[in-house]
């Protein structure tokens, strides 16, 4: 792999095939240790295929997965493709891992040049509803604080499943369900340690909005089609509510801003008055230092003469500041409730979440 690979638009830089191919044997780790079989089975092979990681390298990042979705998007467009079967976005149950390869290759090559023009051109939004069971204890634990009816901001909204919680019944086992009885999205969740509790209601949202550099309309069944393809194919129960949860949405009236957050949460800052929460959920660590200082320069000058609460649940960073490695073999979130009150910050750890949703563990 020292010299450039040949692809469409021009040969890739021998150094960025090293870092592509870097990128994917991260990506090996993560969906080995994620059960996602059949995506481990194709970068497993594609690390060392001169022509698919050259493919790889054009795409924007993560290049471990980018072109998975692509081909995940494509080929459920054409439901007879043979890849379909692997790689199904319905609530079908995938073909074995073990066949996947040589299919995916063959499509891949096959509509290479798609295949560039999406990872090239569009971002990966991927979201998991299963979330949404922490983020309601934790606005339940804004809502204690900050009042009611409570305003929200998410960061990084994607199609605003997350932005829409209120929307759900949640099923916290041993500990009881909150939420709307007769919903048809489900949300399990588990609460572990020994500070487990349940929030004690659903807090009531007044106005609320999300940004995202690129909004999901759930209303639009080709933007639908690009978020499901985003789900390990292994995951047909989380795929079947991310559907449920965009039918949700689309029957709302969500307010999306599209752009970037520290250009366009000012102005949102100054327009909602009253009780404030800025929420964001495995987002923020995607934003360059940079940027992650900006966003907190604008919450402090905002909360001169208020208050702001502001929920982050990322990746946690080591004492340089640095995000820690999400691929590694556990790496979970860290819930961090940070109150902004005339231009001053402080800041704890309040819960730590597994990064799907899968549970919770409360340290507060």
């Amino acid at each position: 792999m020292s010299e450039a690979a040949s692809a469409p638009g021009g040969a890739v830089d021998a150094a960025l095939l090293k870092e592509a191919q870097t990128a994917l044997k991260v990506g090996l780790n993560s969906y080995r240790h994620s059960d996602a079989h059949i995506w481990a089975e194709i970068i497993e092979h594609a690390i060392d295929d001169p022509e698919l990681l050259a493919i790889a390298a054009r795409g924007k990042a993560p290049p471990y997965m980018f072109m998975l979705v692509a081909a995940a998007y494509l080929a459920a467009d054409a439901p007879d493709e043979p890849l379909a079967r692997y790689m199904p976005i319905d609530a079908r149950e995938p073909g074995p891992a073990d066949g996947v390869f040589p299919v995916f290759r063959e499509f891949v090559l096959r509509r290479k040049h798609d295949i560039l023009d999406i990872i090239s051109t569009r971002t990966v939004q991927s979201t998991a509803v299963e979330r949404a069971g922490y983020v309601l204890p934790l606005l339940d634990y804004v809502a204690d604080l900050a009042g009611e009816p409570l305003n929200l901001i998410e960061i990084g909204c994607s199609a605003g499943l997350l932005t829409m919680f209120d929307r759900y019944l949640y099923d916290y086992g041993e500990h009881g369900r909150v939420g709307d009885e007769a919903s048809t999205v489900v949300v399990p969740h588990r609460l572990i340690g020994d500070k487990a509790r349940s929030p004690r209601r659903i807090p009531q949202i007044a106005e609320r909005v999300g940004i995202d550099l690129r909004t999901i309309d759930a209303k639009s069944d080709d933007e639908r089609r690009w978020l499901l393809a985003q789900v390990y194919p292994e995951s047909s129960q989380s795929r079947a509510r991310i559907a449920a949860a965009l039918d949700v949405v689309a029957r709302s009236d969500l307010r999306t801003v599209e752009g970037d957050a520290t250009a366009v949460l000012p102005s949102l800052l100054q327009e909602m008055q009253g009780p404030l929460c800025v929420l964001h959920s495995a987002c923020v660590y995607y934003f360059s230092r940079e940027a992650q200082d900006l966003l907190d320069r604008h919450l402090r000058e905002a909360s001169r003469g208020r208050v702001i609460h502001r929920i982050g649940v990322e990746t946690p960073t080591d004492s340089a500041g640095e995000t820690s490695n999400l691929t590694s073999a556990r790496v979970d979130f860290h819930a961090t409730h940070t109150v902004y009150e005339n231009g001053e910050a402080r800041g704890q750890v309040v819960a730590i979440c597994q990064i799907y949703g899968a549970w919770m563990e409360w340290l507060v």
